[in-house]
């Protein structure tokens, strides 16, 4: 551990940080694999992170950028799509309420 950080290197297994202040700190090289989060992260940034089989319930992301995002054998349930804006996107395979929207946007342009 660093003299400036006392996190570096630190081992914090199985901790609890309740009602802890974390305003812009920095998470780099971070395993935070089985972790919990009720937290509020307005604002946070993720940059080349593994979020494989994360679960989101009950999060509101409004106003959220995805970029760059592979979200490849992932399901949204009960979700609000309202205004969403979907641009660039490989959409194969892709199935709402059951259908393929690549069918769907075949028939849009061949009408």
């Amino acid at each position: 551990m660093t003299d400036n950080n006392p996190f570096d290197g630190a081992a914090l297994n199985n901790s609890v940080f309740e009602r802890a202040s974390m305003i812009n700190s920095k998470f780099s090289g971070v395993d935070l694999s089985n972790s919990f989060f009720y937290a509020v992260l307005t604002n946070v940034k993720f940059n080349d992170c593994k979020m494989n089989r994360v679960e989101y319930d009950d999060v509101d992301m409004s106003n959220a950028v995805f970029n760059n995002i592979n979200l490849q054998n992932t399901k949204f349930m009960n979700v609000n799509m309202e205004n969403v804006d979907i641009s660039n996107a490989n959409l194969d395979g892709m199935k709402i309420d059951g259908v393929l929207v690549t069918d769907l946007l075949d028939r849009y342009y061949s009408a």
